[in-house]
């Protein structure tokens, strides 16, 4: 009902316990998740869970057989189902224990974890440089389009669908589910003129084709569940508690928003639900710059109970060892030129439209 702890939850980690999560005027009832062994409660302002569960009452009322409509009849003692597969893997279950993130499709039929892994960084960059190109935002459109193509490889494979088209199609749907759309032709024009040589050859007609397709398989992959929790506003609303001046609060926000952006490159989003990334990564800005928050050292547990400073020190390895391995790849993927639609020339080539 509620998407705050939506986890899947890890089989091993947790085998049906009940956490009541607080509200401002209500209880909510919601599996809990654990790792290593230890319960982690999650604490809901009221106003925000009632949007969410507006929103989930709206998706349910756009389709008579939408699949969501199960869980109000569901059972509270419901095994948590399997997902081996698309078909048995119910909508509130969007994120994965980080044994299940490495036995991906891609990785069963043959690729190996480090060129998985490799794959998704490229497609990522493919997003925030054309995302860039078209004027989109991170927070929702390009940070909405990024767990798009997390998600996506949980159920598909690089070998079938090249990350270069799926990047595309994550970031023109994405667009329209933060009603901040993007017309086709202008991802095409961007794409082609940001990365040359991976969509430069292509016919722009059947380019726009190809992401309208792309498009159609995402909708299914994700049976039309696409609202996403993003952490950046709770990276602003967790900081207004810290006993800072008003500049030193936005300032160790906007370091925590790059902490952010760069995680869409990991995995993390797969794993963690947004609060956890978010209190991490603020955690880890808070290391970086040398402040004092005037707050205990575990500052987060009026969120989120029971999160041990060893999983936030894992979060914040995850996006530290990111920069360690980019310093290799940018020099092979990055743009050959800063291009924005609008304000840059547009390449003959993309003008033209050469034939694929």
């Amino acid at each position: 009902m509620c998407s705050l702890v939506n986890r899947a939850v890890d089989r091993r980690w947790h085998s049906g316990d009940r956490v009541k999560v607080v509200t401002e005027k209500c209880w909510n009832f919601l599996p809990t998740t654990r790792f290593a062994g230890v319960a982690i409660v999650i604490h809901v302002p009221c106003s925000q869970h009632m949007k969410q569960l507006q929103r989930a009452a709206l998706r349910l009322s756009c389709s008579s057989d939408n699949p969501l409509s199960q869980l109000q009849s569901a059972p509270e003692t419901a095994p948590i189902p399997e997902m081996s597969s698309l078909s048995s893997h119910t909508m509130r279950d969007w994120l994965w224990s980080p044994e299940e993130v490495k036995d991906t499709p891609s990785v069963r039929a043959g690729m190996s974890l480090a060129n998985e892994a490799k794959l998704r960084r490229e497609g990522i960059r493919l997003i925030m440089e054309v995302g860039t190109g078209v004027r989109a935002k991170a927070w929702p459109t390009i940070g909405t389009a990024a767990v798009y193509f997390h998600r996506f490889y949980m159920f598909h494979t690089f070998q079938e669908f090249p990350r270069e088209m799926t990047a595309m199609g994550c970031l023109f749907l994405a667009g329209k589910v933060s009603e901040t759309p993007k017309k086709c032709k202008d991802i095409v024009t961007a794409a082609q003129n940001v990365f040359p040589s991976v969509y430069g050859q292509k016919n722009r007609n059947a380019f726009v084709d190809e992401i309208m397709g792309i498009e159609r398989v995402l909708l299914q992959t994700m049976k039309f569940d696409l609202q996403v929790d993003l952490p950046y506003q709770y990276l602003i609303d967790y900081s207004k508690k810290f006993k800072l001046t008003k500049p030193e609060i936005n300032s160790l926000v906007h370091t925590s928003w790059t902490f952010v952006n760069d995680s869409s490159f990991t995995v993390l989003c797969l794993i963690w639900e947004p609060q956890v990334i978010a209190v991490a990564l603020l955690h880890l800005s808070i290391t970086v710059r040398k402040v004092n928050i005037g707050l205990p050292e575990c500052w987060w547990d009026e969120y989120i109970a029971n999160l041990s400073n060893s999983l936030i020190d894992d979060i914040c390895h995850k996006v530290l060892d990111f920069y360690s391995i980019s310093k290799e790849e940018k020099m092979d993927f990055m743009p050959p030129r800063p291009f924005v639609l609008g304000q840059t020339p547009i390449m003959p080539a993309a003008a033209a439209g050469p034939s694929s």
